[in-house]
């Protein structure tokens, strides 16, 4: 392992075994919670990423992230992410720190010490003892809550019968037509 400022550094190490044993224990917490096993895109811990990661699968963060994530997948958010972000996504497994919303077609679950500030919407949320949530909740289906409201419009004027107030006022004043 390549140290910054000693150059090579022995497995065993305190940053080495330390970073290690954390994400071991957030492989081994995602897959008894059923995660798919195949991750198909990653952000490492110690990595920073801007921008939006649309992705088909598996995407696992332990870094930095900004931005916006969609994917027909899973998302699993490692201890040690920090994410100020929008998610889309099938499931999300979370014990990171989420600034933003979720939104999720089939599950969202928080392992503490997950933290999020935000919205979730999904038919099937979970929390752990020890989580932090600061938002709102809608536990309906994603598709419900993502479709326009509907919008409701003033009724067209009947022209003909504001043409016959007018004509029957006599004086040529206009007349509200109700």
């Amino acid at each position: 392992m390549w140290n910054r400022t000693d150059g090579l550094q022995k497995p065993g190490g305190d940053g080495f075994a330390q970073t290690q044993d954390t994400t071991d224990q957030d492989t081994n917490l995602f897959a008894n919670e059923g995660a798919d096993s195949q991750v198909m895109a990653s952000i490492a811990r110690g990595m920073e990423f801007k921008g939006c990661l649309r992705y088909s699968g598996t995407v696992r963060i332990d870094g930095k992230m900004e931005g916006e994530i969609i994917t027909d997948g899973t998302v699993l958010i490692g201890r040690g992410a920090v994410i100020f972000a929008q998610v889309q996504a099938r499931k999300v497994l979370c014990l990171g720190q989420i600034t933003g919303d979720i939104l999720a077609t089939e599950k969202v679950r928080f392992l503490a010490p997950a933290v999020l500030t935000g919205s979730v919407t999904a038919p099937v949320v979970a929390m752990e003892e020890g989580v932090l949530f600061s938002g709102t909740l809608d536990m309906r289906q994603a598709d419900q809550a993502s479709a326009k409201p509907t919008v409701v419009r003033e009724a067209p004027r009947d022209r003909d019968r504001e043409a016959l107030l007018l004509a029957n006022t006599g004086n040529g004043r206009a007349v509200a037509a109700s």
